[in-house]
């Protein structure tokens, strides 16, 4: 049975200045179906779906809706005729409440002209009953959890009666509980004829949601394919133009000392850890969000010592109270998130190299520009960060150089121990390639030892020597790398199954 195609895009293009956004793309997308778009940041699958929305004009090309010719120069325009999109940052008002969100430029009145609240209440209320939110459209937006509006965000396009859904990057900002709500509801506005474009950088869930994938590299498409006929890794090869050789490359361990040992470490949000890292080794800590990973990981840093058990460095025992006293002791914490916790976003790169490095870049009482420039070229170099300039505003480069300048400030303070929160967390594979390369080489090379904390399934078995898994809050089965799969850890992390012994062995 031939499938209806509800879209279609012709040799569209889009330039901005001098550089060429778009080089002809043609993209179809069928009634009724989930269909993702991947692509490495700048590949263009963002500017072909701001075109859609209204948002930009193509320079040249065809859309067709419903099989007629379509100008979509605005968002109106874009509404008219049934197109809808949910962005990444979300754009709700939280002073208002769900019912305001949802019609918030079109709300209902009444002989006269003030607002009917009744029927705007109960109109959002039938939105919010179709998605499963069992939640008063008369909350406001600031009381709800940020699941939650990216729900409301959907009942904001549903109340436009589209009959294609954009959503850019749903899951960014969602834990794996509520990426698997959202999922649910996907599956049932495409059963009910919805059509949806799902733009993520989550491979994995790519293969779990999405019926067809189209591949975006420089502007161009570089093809279509139905899920079930293309691998992950045949994806990220056509996404970053080459084989995956090196891929998630292991550290090779420079010794068996344990440099870290926790003995029944229990905190807030974890117990009984038993742990040990080599020198020079990669140890991840995986699982749901919330299993406990970043709570050890603040723990270790000092930022909420621990309830009980011991720690121990280089075989002493040691007890860290403070970010100072860890970092003293050599060892660095790179958060989650790294624009609110991690780095100044208005500052220039080489600022936010030298922040917690001030002392080691003065002569005497007095900061040594030149030190202060040298040393941010270095990293510059070292960990290629792409900018022009050192001093360029960190807000203009990418996620994944962003992450690159954290490695880099920690890196200037010379940690032996390095823990990294969700390392390549909304960046895209390309990025991500390149941040696990150079983790390789500083466990490696420098013998630094590291802690990822992940829960990305395809990172977890794609970097490091060994595979911690827990689930709320305990460890479950540390597992060799090579000894890894998918359904292991799923079930390990879901709390499904667990090793009777838990022993911590380094991966040879």
């Amino acid at each position: 049975m031939k499938k209806e195609v509800i879209l279609k895009c012709i040799n569209i293009k889009k330039s901005f200045g001098i550089v060429q956004a778009l080089k002809g793309i043609d993209f179809d997308l069928y009634k009724g179906e989930i269909h993702a778009l991947v692509g490495e940041n700048g590949a263009g699958k963002s500017t072909l779906m701001h075109i859609l929305a209204g948002v930009y004009k193509m320079d040249s090309g065809t859309i067709k809706v419903d099989d007629k010719n379509t100008d979509l120069g605005s968002h109106m325009k874009a509404y008219a005729v049934g197109i809808s999109i949910v962005f990444q940052e979300r754009s709700l008002l939280t002073n208002l409440t769900i019912a305001e969100n949802i019609f918030v430029d079109r709300v209902p009145v009444n002989k006269l002209n003030l607002i009917n609240w009744k029927k705007l209440n109960a109109d959002a209320k039938k939105i919010l009953d179709k998605l499963e939110l069992n939640i008063s459209p008369e909350t406001p937006v600031s009381q709800i959890t940020v699941a939650e509006q990216q729900m409301v965000e959907i009942a904001k396009a549903m109340s436009m009666n589209f009959k294609v859904l954009i959503l850019d990057e749903p899951t960014a900002t969602i834990t794996s509980q509520e990426s698997e709500v959202l999922f649910e509801i996907i599956r049932k506005l495409a059963k009910q004829g919805i059509s949806i474009i799902y733009i993520s950088h989550r491979l994995e869930e790519i293969k779990k949601i999405a019926d067809r994938v189209t591949i975006f590299k420089d502007g161009s498409c570089v093809g279509t394919y139905n899920v079930y006929e293309i691998s992950l890794d045949e994806i990220i090869s056509k996404m970053i133009g080459h084989e995956l050789s090196g891929y998630g490359a292991e550290g090779k361990n420079k010794s068996t000392n344990a440099v870290l040992k926790l003995k029944n470490f229990s905190g807030k949000g974890f117990s009984n850890i038993n742990l040990e890292l080599e020198e020079g080794e990669i140890l991840t800590l995986a699982g749901l969000s919330g299993a406990g990973g970043t709570e050890i990981a603040l723990s270790i840093f000092g930022v909420n010592p621990p309830k009980s058990g011991e720690m121990q460095l280089y075989g002493k025992e040691i007890k860290i109270d403070s970010p100072t006293k860890a970092m003293k002791n050599g060892i660095g914490y790179l958060p989650k998130d790294r624009k609110e916790c991690g780095l100044f976003l208005d500052m220039m790169v080489w600022e936010n190299i030298e922040a917690p490095n001030i002392y080691k870049l003065s002569n005497g009482l007095l900061l040594s520009n030149k030190n202060r420039f040298r040393v941010a070229e270095e990293y510059r170099d070292k960990l290629r960060i792409d900018t022009p300039s050192i001093r360029q505003r960190l807000l203009n480069l990418s996620g994944g150089n962003q992450q690159k300048v954290s490695l880099a400030k920690w890196l200037l303070y010379n940690p032996r121990i390095l823990i990294i929160d969700e390392p390549t967390r909304g960046i895209d594979v390309g990025a991500k390639v390149a941040i696990y390369r150079i983790l390789s080489r500083l466990a490696s090379e420098e013998g630094i030892s590291i802690i990822i904390i992940s829960s990305e399934i395809i990172e977890i078995l794609s970097v490091g020597n060994r595979i911690a898994v827990l689930f709320e809050g305990k460890i479950m089965g540390i597992l060799k790398r090579r000894d890894a799969n998918e359904e292991l850890i799923t079930q390990l992390a879901s709390g499904i199954k667990s090793f009777g012994k838990v022993e911590s062995k380094k991966m040879n």
